[in-house]
């Protein structure tokens, strides 16, 4: 089995929404605090906020003066932007696809076994355990083409096709999962940088610098270029797919951040005004990376897809067996007299 991807306990569910939401809540009571005790940050405000409202007025009058006054009252207004936009980070949630990793494990297990010394493979489900029995039974028992022909191009090929199945259901599980830890990073990512962002705000003087805050976006999920153990010479090898096991060994959720040694983004400004433009550009770029990861995930899944519908091809035009199916024995279609002459039992 792949590794596992378990969901950080603060990221899941009420939990992630409610710290989500609350930090979001702190920082814009901190801009909207900081605007209003630091002088540089209000006459950016002013600037952004009466001036583009009213270009018309001149600085100074008293009608501009009137409206300063009414956008102090405002100045909430001007950082209705923030909770709603941190809260589209609550979708989507990286449970949401627990299901189908779940299924695609139960998948694994029906077609769980091992080769023997002979490299025939048994499985371990009761059902696949008749698989190297029937085999036996049709040896002992019967003789004739038809026999030779179930045997050889029906039971043999499903010593490979069976793993396979197993492998394939794996290989598929391990797309999912880089999906979700990349949606667990993006989670993480979102939390650090409201952290950093009330941190920022909340360190405006300039003696304070020193300790900016810093802000990392998510790390790339590892790419492979097998899709797993399959029997030899099948064509599979060449398609570019996620590694699960590499992925999360680099950490489901980001580093903690070192504010000294991070060569990343930092959100620190001399104003409010400077903060929200660091922290939209922070935004977009996460945005950016969590889109390119996504695609690492659809491309892996689609060369999977296609690799697959090239290695049934044969077998559905031409009913030949393949690495993932088999073709339909002789026997299936035969006439009575056919069978009773392609078929016969030992005595």
């Amino acid at each position: 089995m792949p590794s596992t991807a378990t969901t950080p306990a603060h990221l899941v569910g009420t939990t992630f929404r409610t710290a989500l939401t609350g930090k979001a809540a702190r920082l814009r009571d901190a801009l909207i605090r900081k605007t209003l005790e630091d002088y540089a940050s209000w006459e950016r405000a002013i600037d952004d906020e009466v001036v583009r409202r009213h270009p018309e007025l001149r600085i100074g009058t008293q009608t501009y003066l009137q409206e300063v006054e009414a956008f102090r009252g405002r100045i909430g207004d001007h950082f209705d932007w923030v909770v709603p936009t941190f809260e589209t980070f609550l979708t989507p949630d990286p449970d949401d696809v627990n299901p189908a990793i779940e299924m695609l494990g139960t998948i694994q297990s029906w077609f769980d076994g091992k080769a023997d010394a002979t490299e025939k493979w048994t499985g371990t489900n009761p059902a696949l355990v008749r698989v190297n029995d029937v085999r036996a039974e049709m040896v002992a028992g019967w003789r004739g083409a038809f026999t030779d022909n179930f045997i050889d191009h029906f039971v043999s090929p499903l010593q490979s096709v069976l793993p396979n199945q197993r492998n394939l259901a794996q290989l598929v599980q391990e797309q999912l999962t880089c999906n979700k830890v990349i949606y667990i990073q993006r989670r993480q990512s979102i939390i650090d940088l409201l952290d950093a962002s009330i941190f920022a705000t909340q360190n405006l003087a300039a003696d304070q610098k020193a300790d900016i805050a810093k802000w990392a976006t998510i790390a790339a999920v590892a790419a492979g270029t097998t899709l797993g153990a399959f029997t030899t010479g099948i064509g599979l090898t060449a398609a570019l797919v996620l590694d699960a096991g590499g992925t999360i060994a680099q950490g489901l959720v980001p580093e903690k951040v070192d504010k000294k040694a991070l060569n990343g983004f930092d959100i620190e400004g001399r104003t409010t005004a400077d903060i929200c433009a660091k922290i939209s550009i922070a935004i977009g770029t996460l945005e950016r990376d969590t889109y390119g990861q996504e695609q690492q995930v659809a491309s892996a899944l689609r060369n999977i897809t296609q690799a697959l519908e090239r290695l049934r091809r044969p077998a559905v035009l031409f009913n030949v067996s393949g690495p993932f199916s088999v073709e339909t024995p002789a026997l299936a279609g035969a006439t009575a007299a056919e069978l009773t002459r392609n078929l016969k039992p030992r005595r």
